[in-house]
């Protein structure tokens, strides 16, 4: 065995936050690498859109992009995790995060 292989993601679904540039695209790009799934949040969903598509061509696996409408609490912003990955596990279902 590879040592590499001790590394695989593969059937893990990773969520980055802030995917669709510099940093958070980098290791976007290297889960997706490693066999992961990929969920990438980011305020523009027009621009996540294009990473992902770009990751899924490049890589072969699953990378979707979500862009989460934050409720404002009184302790900060909310989301709703379940959906972002229920997302990236199914692509038929769209992500409504209200």
């Amino acid at each position: 065995m590879n040592i590499l292989d001790k590394f695989r993601l593969n059937n893990r679904v990773a969520l980055i936050s802030g995917g669709n540039r510099g940093l958070g695209k980098a290791i976007a790009l290297a889960l997706a690498e490693a066999g992961g799934r990929v969920a990438i949040t980011s305020r523009s969903l027009a621009h996540a859109q294009e990473v992902a598509a770009g990751i899924e061509t490049s890589t072969g696996q699953m990378c979707r992009a979500v862009a989460p409408h934050f409720k404002k609490q009184r302790y900060g912003r909310v989301i709703n995790l379940g959906s972002i990955m229920s997302a990236a596990y199914h692509p038929s279902r769209s992500c409504s995060l209200a």
